[in-house]
């Protein structure tokens, strides 16, 4: 009967080996997969906000790009883009800076005297530089909380004076 039991224990020796090495690569899988989950989302984050800045820069100056209503100036302490346009006779300013750690959005009635911090914020921002290169060529420099820089070039399909 000693036979008999020392074969019992050893086929449940095995078992109990063969269950806690499965438990062991199991947990060590899941380990994995959620690491690279994770890293995933982080990547998927900072894209995320790279291409939200640069997407809603490129889409707001193509919506004013007739006309030649777009222009750069200094807005506060900032850069500025300069949008303008008018509806029923009445003219509007449409400013995008930088204030206070924020690229912002700002839509006055021309010649009103407000102050930066009234801007909607569109995207966190670490620095945000406009350059007119020529009638129709606008260099964009943002910077993204912990990014690298992003510059681009948007060339009007307008200069100034045509329309």
């Amino acid at each position: 009967m000693d036979y008999q039991s020392n074969r019992h224990m050893v086929d449940l020796l095995f078992v109990i080996t063969l269950f806690i090495l499965f438990a062991v690569s199991s947990m060590a899988i899941v380990a994995i997969g959620a690491d690279v989950y994770e890293s995933a989302v982080v990547s998927m984050e900072e894209n995320y906000t790279d291409r939200t800045a640069y997407q809603y820069l490129t889409e707001k100056l193509r919506q004013y790009d007739r006309d030649s209503r777009i222009d750069v100036a200094t807005f506060g302490d900032s850069d500025a883009i300069v949008l303008s346009e008018s509806v029923y006779d009445t003219n509007y300013v449409t400013y995008i800076y930088l204030y206070d750690g924020y690229l912002r959005e700002l839509v006055i009635k021309e010649g009103a005297d407000v102050a930066p911090a009234s801007g909607q914020t569109v995207i966190e921002a670490d620095s945000f530089n406009v350059t007119k290169k020529s009638d129709n060529l606008i260099n964009i420099s943002i910077t993204c909380p912990g990014r690298d820089e992003i510059s681009f070039y948007i060339a009007s399909r307008t200069k100034a004076g045509e329309k």
